[in-house]
């Protein structure tokens, strides 16, 4: 592949970053919710941690 076909890709993974990023934001707070509970059969979410997840959920258009 020659510079500008990697400049071209480059630049189309950095548009897409940001929704990575969330990704991952949002990823990190679900693992953290689960660790936190994991003596428990059933998961209800707290009203907090549901905001904290629809917030990021929010950037993904989720």
């Amino acid at each position: 592949m020659n510079g500008f076909g990697y400049v071209l890709l480059h630049l189309l993974f950095e548009f897409f970053s940001c929704r990575r990023d969330a990704h991952v934001r949002f990823l990190r707070e679900e693992n953290r919710i689960l660790r936190a509970r994991l003596d428990q059969q059933r998961l209800i979410l707290s009203p907090e941690e549901r905001s904290r997840l629809m917030r990021i959920g929010a950037e993904l258009n989720h």
